[in-house]
């Protein structure tokens, strides 16, 4: 058994996709940071991607691992949640006639620039069950994608960082 979890992968089929670009409104379509990309894959990898964010979700709320500052990804949080904390600090910041300092900064293009291998790794140390980390190890590698654009299906790539929003 020991040997057979170490070997868990995923079919070819469910760690490739197609990405198609679609250009931004009122955008240079010489540029590429002006286009946005769909990806396209099967439904089953999108029902397996699902769960394991479930599962992951799961055990990083009912271990209190998550920091109660992170509002993002994360069920009944929003930024909506984040702004209305940052209005009550505020107020009791002027009630008690007190400075109040914030910082903002927008990590664009967040998703994309991810590193793989450090997630895996803090999964690890977050001490998360071995199959389902060995299973989110082996979604996350080795994913290739082709990229669809004006009728043409140009190379298979790998994709070596980075992860998709997996959507509610």
């Amino acid at each position: 058994m020991r040997k057979s979890l170490r070997n868990i992968s995923f079919r070819k089929e469910l760690v490739e996709y197609l990405c198609i670009p679609i250009l931004k409104p009122h955008k240079d379509p010489f540029l590429p940071q002006s286009y946005r990309t769909i990806s396209l894959l099967s439904s089953l990898s999108k029902i397996l991607e699902k769960i394991l964010k479930k599962r992951l979700s799961w055990y990083l709320e009912s271990n209190n691992i998550l920091s109660e500052a992170q509002y993002g990804c994360r069920k009944n949080e929003s930024s909506l949640m984040a702004l209305v904390d940052l209005d009550t600090m505020m107020y009791e910041a002027n009630s008690y006639k007190a400075s109040l300092y914030s910082v903002f900064f927008d990590m664009e293009n967040a998703f994309p620039r991810v590193w793989t291998h450090h997630i895996i790794s803090i999964l690890h140390q977050a001490g998360l069950c071995r199959l389902l980390s060995i299973l989110i190890q082996s979604f996350l590698q080795d994913r290739v994608f082709q990229v669809r654009a004006g009728g043409h299906l140009f190379n298979t790539f790998p994709q070596e960082n980075g992860i998709r929003k997996v959507l509610p």
